[in-house]
Parts: structure tokens; sequence; C-alpha cells
């Protein structure tokens, strides 16, 4: 394995290193007990197809992957990883950005932001998109665009069999509800 050709992808904390190996089409964690493909925790074909172009957003190869952005953002203990397409002047041609809790070993979020660059100075994590400097869990908007909040269920209509869920969490400010 190696960084390949995304060294943006690179962060830290701790003894802990991030970096994709897009050759090899793997999000990686290098630590005390060597490199594990962080990749191939339940996202195996997502990160093949997604760091190869020919993921859901990419027209069979057609936009290939321009970017691969990672940081670590220290106020919620995860790796974000941005994969982006090329840029034009509207932006990229498409992007997704995720993040990866150690705490459960899992890909938990998909993230509505598309960086440029991620740091986390003290207990703060910041981004870098279109000449702008953006501090991170203020608030519902990212890079000044706010976005709602859903919920989708996917439940076997089955009630017989058994369903279980290695992760269910909720995270921003109180006062919300639901309507059914």
């Amino acid at each position: 394995y190696g960084i390949s050709q995304d060294p943006f992808s690179f962060a830290v904390y701790g003894y802990r290193k991030y970096f994709t190996d897009r050759k090899r089409n793997v999000v990686l964690r290098l630590s005390k007990d060597g490199i594990t493909e962080i990749s191939s925790y339940g996202m195996h074909d997502y990160f093949r197809d997604e760091l190869s172009g020919k993921g859901v957003g990419f027209d069979a190869g057609s936009y290939p992957v321009a970017n691969v952005i990672g940081g670590w953002d220290i106020h919620t203990k995860n790796y974000i990883l941005s994969i982006q397409g090329e840029y034009t002047e509207y932006g990229p041609t498409y992007y997704q950005t995720l993040a990866f809790d150690e705490s459960v070993l899992g890909w938990t979020s998909k993230f509505g932001y598309d960086p440029k660059f991620i740091v986390s100075i003290g207990a703060n994590m910041f981004s870098y998109n279109d000449c702008n400097i953006y501090q991170h869990h203020l608030g519902t908007t990212w890079y000044g665009i706010g976005f709602g909040s859903n919920v989708t269920l996917v439940l076997n209509s089955n009630p017989s069999i058994i369903k279980n869920f290695k992760t269910l969490n909720y995270e921003g400010t109180s006062g919300w509800d639901i309507s059914n």
C-alpha cells in the first residue's frame, strides 16, 4: 500500500494516520497494529467504485476522480474523507464527503459539503472552500448554505424477522420533532 496520488487525503490523530490508496481503491489507517483497510468496514464495494471513478455520481468513468481530501475532525473524533471529481467554474463535477468513526469502526455520516482542505486547530475543525475558511459545528449550515435534516428508515416488512442495527446516532440541536 501507499498514498498513491492523493497526499491531501492524509490525516493524523495521535498514533493513527489515515490516507487513501487510489491505485488499489482503498482507504487505510496506519497505527500501532499495522495497516488496516478501513474501507472494508461495510464499504468495500462503495470505495472500490468511487475511487475508481465508476461510482454513482460518476457517469461510467466520464468524470475521473480529481481530488481526494482528508482531515481529522477533532470535535467529533472522525476521519473526514471527500472524493471529488474535476473542478469547473461551478465547483466539482461530483463529490462525496463521509466520516469514519473509530468508536464504531464504521462510516457513520455523509455530508453535503466539498472541502478543498480540512484541518483541526485546538478543539475546532475548519475547512476551506471557494476562498473562504469555515468553522464547523457552529450550527446547521455548511459554506453558508442551510441543510434540512431527514431520516430514512429501512426496515424489513416481515415482522417475524429479527433486525439488528449497529449504529443509530443523532447529533444536532434540541427541539426538533417528527411528524409521524
